[in-house]
């Protein structure tokens, strides 16, 4: 991992127990992840998810973005969709009040 412009070895870099398909999971400590977050989004990009850790215990994933969509879909509904799905046919009763709030004086 590149940190500053040089060459910085990191320690548990590599999570052993975790079986993944294709590229390994990346595991770094919180500090490092926030000394070398270019690095850790540059991974993201090519497709590695990061693991970063918190006094030894898991509390935040980097992944890339098409596996974040796949995840947490964003699915953002606009103002024709809701209207298009407000029941149809069923009349809906507006009680009005007909009494004059003041006299109007022509």
């Amino acid at each position: 991992m590149r940190v500053f412009g040089r060459e910085r070895p990191v320690r548990a870099m590599m999570c052993p127990h975790v079986v993944t398909t294709g590229n390994p999971l990346k595991t770094v400590q919180i500090r490092q992840a926030k000394a070398a977050l270019s690095a850790v989004v540059a991974a993201a990009e090519r497709g590695q998810p990061t693991l970063i850790t918190r006094h030894g215990q898991p509390s935040a994933m980097v992944v890339p973005v098409k596996e974040g969509r796949r995840l947490y879909p964003q699915i953002t509904p606009s103002l024709a969709d809701y209207l298009l799905a407000m029941p149809r046919g069923s009349r809906i009763a507006f009680a009005r009040d007909t009494t004059p709030l003041r006299d109007v004086r022509l």
